[in-house]
């Protein structure tokens, strides 16, 4: 009788894969135990895709034929259990897929399947034992012997990309050195180089330090800190502070910052400070440069890592302290795919560290003020500017009793003026690109529309082109009126180009520039625009949001607001709180150096409490009153809301869904929850599609997830669903 082999029983594991489907996948292997956080290759229908293993079964399935992966690619977990955490918790607070929240997790080049170290080996190159004669052999070769000299020692070892930045035009020579023997190369893990900052902490003023000692205390484990502190107070140098300490206990810290555009300025303090142990991470850098990225920060090569929205999602080796700058800011939200808040998930991820986190800002969000006062979040302001600067003299300027022209009335322009006579900067801040928004027909009131949008086409001067704001869509400028065949058409209203203009001719000696995505629209185009304005070489910056945060202009002495109207009246009830946010940002700008600041602000409305807010530095005064009106409307933070939006090609189907999911909802609703009426959204066509949405909203969060969660079941197995494209965002920032 022979003997057989009994063959193990093959071992099953869940697998997130990233396709839009509320699940798990599960597959049979042979062999060892995997561990969650390594990736796997699997068969997906016809194709093979890139998993990773976020649980192992006891046994499979009942009744349910598996199939086995095809090969594990890691042989340790790349991932850590806090990530698995942080991911399944986003996945379910949002009601998203699991594989979708992993897309923002794991680098493109580990999604692709590539080996771990992809994209990290490069050549380094050590030199040899020289020839006695090795000047002599090299006297007509210049850059290979610029090539030696820039290894000063005999065993410093040099990487690739370190001899080619050095000496350009290096290639061939190097390969001449090899040939020689002169040289000898091996292909490792990238080395980093430490470049040391100044190391040397700035004096705290008194106030900076107290509330470096506030936020400091009990600093051991998990709480939420609010750093709330006037423009121009130095909260930089508190953040710095504290870095130090995290520093000092060999731990890693993580600066969230909201846009790309802040990160230069801020990176670059940051650099001077801390050397190369400090590194930036954002959406503008190739797959490859953020998976090096990713790495270094994995294997705590580095310490302090600044970083936009997905940063929050990055795995660290030992994070202590993670940082949110700008918490109010809207960019932290994710407005497409997964949609989530980076604060309201960092705030989770230091829950699952057990570490603190600071919130900062000049003007906290609404929800973060109610935090405070009610005492789930410690509280810690700067009320004081650093050195002699004042916070800048605010002034409204009615319309009502000017003359405009451009935008621009006589006491503005008489204000540029004077601030050009003392050598000063001027900011012109107006929040809408372009030349013009409309182009107006007077014989039959026709205005330029977008054919995929309800909305007007904005002309754009610069390439005689009129551009929807919304889906990108371009034309020409029609010599006549569509409708008519009038040749008179008239260019309502003011962008920055218009603005531009009107100072280039009021001030034609005056340098100026334009901030705004069609002139700056690379991130080296902004960082040689804002290095021009430092180097005192700007005297009128024009631009939209991205002048109005983060920026510290020392030249800046006036900040002129144009069309400020246009945030009064929306239909958002976060509207009031926008708006006074912007304006005290983009005014903080003024004053920030040894110049007396003023800010203009043009309006209709001088009276409205909101601009009165503005005006007398009140923003704690107006953040009761509106959280009273919150209150009384029942709106959040004292409700807790989710908006479904659909959008089909044809406008009854879009409807007809939303009223299906209604009925579904109101089926299985709980108590103290409330499903609105399914409405079109403002803008009801947009890039061809048509959008409408669903509000729902609940007294407490477990109830509005609980609805939400048998909802989605509910929906998914609609066929009708499966014919519209619909999202579920959870605390909406918008309802647009």
């Amino acid at each position: 009788m022979s003997d057989h082999v009994i063959k193990p029983l093959p071992r099953c594991i869940d697998v997130a894969l990233e396709v839009p489907m509320r699940q798990l996948f599960s597959y049979l292997y042979q062999g060892a135990k995997l561990k969650p956080g390594i990736r796997v290759s699997v068969p997906f229908g016809s194709r093979n895709m890139v998993g990773v293993v976020v649980a192992n079964r006891e046994q499979p399935p009942d009744n349910i034929r598996l199939r086995e992966i095809h090969s594990k690619l890691d042989e340790e977990a790349l991932f850590s259990a806090q990530i698995l955490r942080l991911t399944a918790w986003t996945a379910t607070y949002y009601h998203q897929p699991l594989g979708e929240v992993w897309r923002a997790v794991m680098p493109a080049v580990l999604r692709k399947g590539r080996e771990h170290t992809h994209g990290l080996l490069e050549w380094v190159y050590e030199l040899n034992d020289l020839p006695e004669d090795w000047q002599t052999q090299l006297s007509r070769a210049p850059v290979q012997r610029r090539l030696i000299e820039a290894f000063y020692e005999p065993d410093i070892s040099l990487r690739h990309a370190n001899l080619v930045k050095a000496i350009p035009g290096c290639t061939a020579a190097i390969k001449a050195l090899l040939n020689k023997n002169f040289l000898s190369r091996e292909q490792k893990l990238a080395p980093v180089f430490p470049l040391p900052g100044t190391g040397i902490p700035n004096t705290l003023t008194t106030e900076q330090a107290s509330a470096y000692q506030k936020l400091s205390q009990n600093s051991q484990g998990f709480q939420c800190r609010v750093l709330e502190g006037i423009t121009g107070s130095g909260k930089t140098e508190v953040y710095f502070a504290m870095i130090d300490h995290c520093l000092s206990q060999q731990q890693q810290i993580l600066v969230l910052v909201p846009e790309i555009a802040l990160t230069d300025q801020l990176f670059a303090r940051f650099k001077r400070r801390f050397g190369s142990s400090v590194v930036q991470i954002h959406s503008g850098m190739s797959d490859v440069n953020r998976y090096r990225r990713w790495w270094e920060i994995r294997s705590g090569s580095v310490e302090v890592v600044l970083a936009t929205r997905s940063g929050v999602f990055l795995e660290f080796k030992q994070l202590g302290l993670i940082i949110v700058d700008e918490e109010h800011d809207l960019s932290y939200k994710q407005q497409d795919g997964v949609r989530y808040h980076a604060r309201s998930v960092a705030i989770k991820r230091a829950q699952i560290h057990d570490i603190p986190i600071v919130l900062g800002s000049a003007t906290p969000s609404l929800e973060t003020v109610q935090n405070f006062k009610c005492g789930r979040y410690q509280h810690v302001q700067l009320l004081q500017r650093v050195g002699n600067s004042k916070l800048p003299e605010i002034q409204l300027l009615d319309l009502n009793q000017a003359k405009v022209e451009s935008g621009l009335s006589p006491a503005a322009l008489q204000a540029i003026r004077q601030t050009l006579e003392l050598g000063q900067q001027a900011l012109i801040f107006i929040n809408r690109r372009g030349y013009a928004p409309v182009l107006y027909c007077p014989s039959c009131q026709w205005t330029a529309q977008c054919k995929r949008c309800d909305a007007q086409m904005t002309l754009h001067q610069q390439n005689h082109a009129l551009q929807c704001h919304h889906c990108g869509a371009r034309r020409g400028v029609p010599q006549s009126c569509d409708a008519c065949g009038a040749l008179e058409l008239i260019n309502l209203g003011e962008g920055t180009q218009r603005v531009e203009e009107s100072l280039r001719a009021c001030f034609p000696q005056a340098r100026i520039q334009r901030f705004d995505r069609d002139e700056l629209n690379t991130a080296l185009k902004l960082k040689a625009a804002m290095d021009k304005v430092h180097a005192r070489e700007v005297d009128i910056l024009v631009g939209t949001q991205l002048l109005s945060k983060g920026h510290d202009f020392s030249r800046v002495s006036l900040v002129l607001v144009i069309n400020a109207d246009q945030g009064l009246h929306s239909i958002d009830f976060r509207a009031p709180e926008l708006l006074v946010q912007q304006l005290i940002q983009v005014g903080g700008r003024a004053g920030r150096g040894a110049d007396k600041g003023r800010v203009l602000i043009q309006t209709f409305f001088p009276d409205h409490p909101s601009l009165l807010a503005v005006k007398h530095h009140q923003y704690t005064e107006f953040a009761s009153a509106e959280l009273a009106q919150r209150k009384l409307a029942h709106f959040p933070p004292y409700s807790h809301m989710a908006l479904w939006r659909a959008r089909a090609g044809a406008a009854n189907e879009v409807m007809r869904f939303l009223d299906s999911l209604a009925h579904h909802g109101r089926s299985i609703q709980p108590a103290e929850t409330f499903c609105y009426d399914p409405v079109k959204s403002p803008m009801f066509k947009r890039g061809g599609q048509y959008h409408a949405q669903l509000l729902i909203s609940a007294n407490r969060r477990s109830a509005l997830h609980q609805w939400l969660g048998g909802w989605v079941e509910q929906v998914e197995q609609d066929k009708l669903a499966r014919k519209i494209k619909w999202s579920i965002d959870v605390d909406p920032v918008s309802l647009f």
